[in-house]
């Protein structure tokens, strides 16, 4: 049978942190990883594009035959991929060569490569064989540069949906809007990756087991997300900048360190296992905490902004000890209890009380419900 709790307000039920926090933290210590969830623009920065150290010779002299130009005179050895406009620069970059070439020839320069290479595409296609040329050149890297193409958009139909290792790093157009199905899925050598702000929607499992991936900055704030498997099977994240906490749900946040969400979510979670975040804010406009939403193992201090109406069930782990808010006034409900919460009074019986209730082990298993006063809570209830 259930039971039922009722707390009046002026009985003076009260977060210890929310009048003063210092008197009831007098022997806790900071952790060590904190993850603060930012409610402004901020400035990130954004890698790719920038090929200046790498063609600032490609108006002097060219080596077309991949071969050595040390005297400073050009190589008049002609070949077929010379007659197809390929360009090898004879300054590398950051110890990656870079080739202009045409979607033709792809597969040719990855196979006969003999140095970390960045192909830099012509337009927005990747021939079916150059696969198997990764495949059979897998000990040299490669980048690929789409930044010289101008379409819009990368779908299946454009075949870089490919499974290797020595792909580390993709140079996305300036104007890319779209990251169709499984666009750079099983892109197993890419441990960084910046989505453009440009790009509205990003398909279903558009960097699905990248098992290497540990850096991931998406930069638009009204980004569209396929609600299955973005960053499924990337188990490595680290660090991840996102607007939308959809794609936590979706994908292996066990290693999460470093959590920066964008703009302002209505809806807060994923965190469920985390293994390493050990302290979180919420800002101000995030109105639900889904279930499990912050049972993270590591998880000990949480911040609640006063923005904040409903509290999923399990919504906090149980390594969750230290609770602040900037104001939780109100009356709080599920089937188990009914709270009244004001912060201007303060009982040290009551210090606490009502996070314990929203961490009750029988309480827990249903949402809590804000409400401004007690009229407002349904009859069912």
């Amino acid at each position: 049978m259930k039971k039922f709790i009722f707390v009046f307000a002026l009985v003076g039920l009260v977060l210890a942190s929310c009048s003063n926090p210092s008197d009831s933290v007098s022997d806790w210590s900071a952790p060590v990883v904190t993850t603060t969830i930012n409610n402004g623009s901020g400035e990130n920065n954004t890698k790719g594009g920038n090929n200046s150290s790498e063609e600032q010779n490609n108006g002097g002299n060219e080596n077309t035959n991949a071969t050595n130009t040390s005297n400073g005179e050009e190589n008049t050895n002609t070949s077929s991929e010379e007659n197809n406009n390929e360009e090898l620069s004879n300054v590398p970059a950051n110890n990656f060569v870079t080739v202009n070439t045409t979607s033709a020839n792809i597969a040719s320069v990855i196979r006969n490569a003999t140095q970390n290479t960045r192909i830099v595409f012509s337009e927005i296609y990747l021939p079916t064989d150059a696969s198997t040329a990764l495949n059979e050149n897998s000990s040299v890297k490669f980048i690929f540069d789409l930044s010289k193409t101008n379409g819009d958009a990368i779908h299946p139909k454009h075949h870089f949906n490919i499974e290797n290792t020595n792909v580390v790093e993709i140079v996305f157009p300036s104007g890319i809007k779209t990251l169709g199905l499984g666009t750079f899925q099983n892109y197993k050598g890419i441990t960084e990756i910046t989505i453009p702000e440009t790009v509205e929607s990003i398909g279903m499992c558009s960097f699905g087991n990248c098992v290497s991936l540990k850096k991931v900055s998406i930069l638009n704030k009204n980004v569209s997300v396929s609600p299955t498997g973005v960053f499924s099977g990337c188990p490595n994240i680290t660090e991840f900048t996102t607007p939308n906490v959809v794609m936590l749900n979706q994908m292996d946040s066990d290693n999460l360190e470093v959590l920066d969400i964008i703009g302002t979510p209505k809806v807060f979670g994923g965190l469920k296992g985390n293994k390493k975040i050990t302290s979180i804010t919420l800002p101000e406009g995030v109105e639900e905490i889904e279930d499990y939403g912050l049972a993270g193992e590591a998880l000990e201090t949480v911040s609640l902004p006063s923005t904040i109406k409903k509290i999923g069930k399990y919504a906090f782990g149980d390594n969750v000890k230290y609770l602040t808010c900037n104001q939780l006034d109100g009356w709080w409900y599920n089937s188990y209890f009914y709270a009244g919460y004001n912060r201007n009074y303060n009982s040290t019986g009551a210090t606490n009380l009502l996070f314990n209730l929203f961490k009750h082990e029988d309480y827990r298993t249903e949402p809590c419900y804000k409400v401004s006063g007690r009229n407002e809570i349904p009859t069912t209830k």
